[in-house]
């Protein structure tokens, strides 16, 4: 056995011993694989196995059943590209300091995709939002080989604004799938849905969707609002011909979670197919969620911290993952990193000490832990806050004017009642928590971060300002 062979071993065995469970025999075992699936925009409680009661999430569900659930996941940011540089370092804005989409993730910084390489694996992105293209977040393509970003598709009613549905997505990492070879891979597939504005790809997609309730006190129709960070009203971006029906919006998401879903499934069924299934640890979340009318705003996400889009899923399923966990542990996008390479059996090396999340398979084996502080921040509205456990502390520094709130998401998950007068311990440290964590950056949200944003062309700023960014 050659070193590239040991070492594939060793690794293998070492993941398998992390999560307390046989590695089987040494001689022979092959490293994992690895997909990472990133939704667009997708609420985890639009999922099937979140508790949407519409047959939404199939693939989703039968992913879950088949390995482990996180049910309370925070995304650090609202936005994609914020987000995205979390997931792919491991770390927050305060070292990463991306906090819109057009930024660089420092070279400092080692990506999932670099570290991965590093170790032998073949790396490929298939991604279809024009706000992870390198011009906009640069870095975020590399360690990867192709870093693909085809964008055919041009919104009907917005010619600067291009895409890829999840349809052609799958099409092409599914063919750079077919041309596999024995090397250990990493795959990184974003699908764009169900991000707005919400067309229906396919037609029969609303036959698939369960009547939504209106919600109570909720007008029939809406206006169409100047700026996309208003409440009680449509973003300009979002409208839909003449459509104002609020309730007619937010069949039209669910209905792109639906299409999104089938298109999980066919690039599943294609990898088992391959023959690669048994070998391969798939990951699903989200970059952020949507605001559907929660406290006024409607179909938007890059505005608030409230926890509509901050909730995201993340399911794991594959070799060294046992079925049918759900772990209720609060976690955030940023111990994404850590965890998967921890499963796979690949040291972080000099990257663990940039790591601010943490592995997750001490909750994978015992089910429960210690809960640690996570945090998130928006740019758009100077808001940051962080949790600990069910507590949630917000401070936000719009317009000049500090305002601050504790709320329990336990038995206040529409986030109404400030607990701050009558919870002054637990505000206090949670605020605490909070300072120390933005006195790391303290000019993060201010334009004033040590890491600032490239300056965009003329023609990239079109495209983010169609997709509502800018």
């Amino acid at each position: 056995m050659n070193r590239r062979e040991f070492l594939k071993t060793s690794a293998a065995a070492a993941a398998g011993l992390l999560l307390g469970c046989s590695p089987g025999p040494a001689i022979g075992l092959k490293r994992r694989n690895l997909i990472l699936v990133v939704s667009d925009a997708l609420r985890a409680d639009h999922l099937g196995c979140y508790g949407s009661p519409m047959p939404l999430s199939p693939a989703v569900d039968a992913l879950a059943r088949r390995g482990a659930l996180f049910t309370d996941v925070m995304s650090a940011a609202p936005l994609t590209g914020a987000s995205h540089a979390t997931l792919m370092t491991g770390t927050y804005q305060t070292r990463h300091g991306v906090v819109d989409n057009n930024g660089t993730i420092p070279e400092k910084l080692a990506t999932l995709a670099e570290v991965l390489g590093d170790a032998g694996y073949r790396t490929a992105a298939f991604v279809s939002n024009v706000a992870l293209r390198p011009s906009n977040l640069r870095g975020i393509e590399r360690g990867f080989n192709p870093y693909n970003i085809e964008l055919p598709a041009v919104e009907r009613n917005r010619p600067s604004s291009l895409y890829r549905s999840a349809k052609d997505t799958t099409a092409a990492a599914s063919g750079w799938l077919s041309k596999n070879d024995d090397s250990p891979f990493f795959l990184w597939v974003h699908f764009i849905e169900p991000h707005g504005p919400y067309e229906l790809p396919e037609p029969d997609l609303l036959a698939q969707v369960k009547n939504l309730p209106r919600i109570q006190g909720e007008p029939p129709a809406l206006p169409i609002l100047k700026s996309n960070y208003q409440p009680n009203g449509i973003p300009a971006y979002q409208v839909l011909g003449d459509e104002r029906d609020p309730r007619q919006y937010r069949l039209r998401y669910a209905a792109r979670v639906r299409y999104m879903d089938k298109y999980l499934q066919k690039l599943l069924d294609h990898l088992r197919r391959l023959g690669l299934e048994d070998d391969t640890l798939v990951a699903f979340t989200a970059d952020h969620g949507e605001l559907l009318g929660e406290h006024g705003y409607y179909f938007m996400h890059s505005t608030t911290v409230l926890e509509p889009v901050l909730r995201v899923p993340f399911v794991l399923a594959g070799p060294g993952v046992a079925p049918g966990r759900r772990l209720s542990v609060p976690v955030s996008n940023a111990d994404i990193m850590p965890t998967l390479l921890a499963l796979l059996g690949v040291s972080a090396g000099a990257a663990a000490n940039q790591i601010q999340g943490r592995s997750l398979t001490s909750v994978l084996r015992e089910g429960t832990t210690e809960p640690r502080p996570v945090y998130a921040l928006s740019k758009h509205t100077m808001e940051s806050c962080v949790r600990l456990g069910p507590l949630k502390y917000v401070r936000s520094e719009a317009a000049h004017t500090v305002r601050e709130g504790l709320f329990d998401l336990e038995h206040d998950p529409g986030e109404r009642r400030d607990l701050s007068r009558t919870r002054p311990s637990d505000a206090a440290k949670l605020k605490e928590l909070l300072a120390k964590f933005m006195a790391q950056n303290p000019g993060v949200l201010t334009g004033a971060a040590a890491n600032p944003a490239p300056r965009l062309s003329d023609e990239d700023r079109q495209r983010l300002k169609a997709l509502g960014y800018l």
